[in-house]
């Protein structure tokens, strides 16, 4: 029969713990590249959209060149798609970063209101 020394125990339970982080951290990491090929499809799907969305354009433009009307086509419940919204550009900062621009942004003004206050108190300086 073994019996666990304090080593041997403390290392067993050292390793229950790193097992249950580590399973965290899979966890997560298994979530964000989901997320990443989320954020993908949804780009594809967007610039999928934007190019029928011009080839429709392009297609309604060659009938009305051909002789049809827009009241003709709209009559007909043919609209040209209107143009498909450019996606906006992409904060790349962290939300970490944010929260440091903001407090230095902050401490800035402090400053500034500081500097503004003591030449307001001393003039001749």
């Amino acid at each position: 029969m073994t019996t666990n020394t304090g080593k041997q125990a403390a290392a067993a339970a050292a390793k229950t713990l790193l097992a249950d982080r580590i399973a965290l951290v899979e966890t997560l990491g298994a979530a964000l590249d989901t997320h990443r090929r989320a954020e993908q499809a949804v780009t594809t799907a967007r610039t999928a959209a934007a190019t029928a969305a011009q080839h429709a354009r392009d297609a309604y433009n060659a009938a009305k060149t051909g002789g049809w009307t827009a009241a003709e086509l709209t009559k007909a419940g043919l609209r040209a798609p209107a143009p498909y919204p450019q996606p906006h550009h992409q904060d790349h900062h962290t939300p970490a970063q944010h929260h440091r621009i903001r407090h230095a942004r902050r401490r800035q003004g402090r400053r500034d209101q500081c500097r503004m206050s003591i030449a307001a108190a001393h003039p001749d300086e």
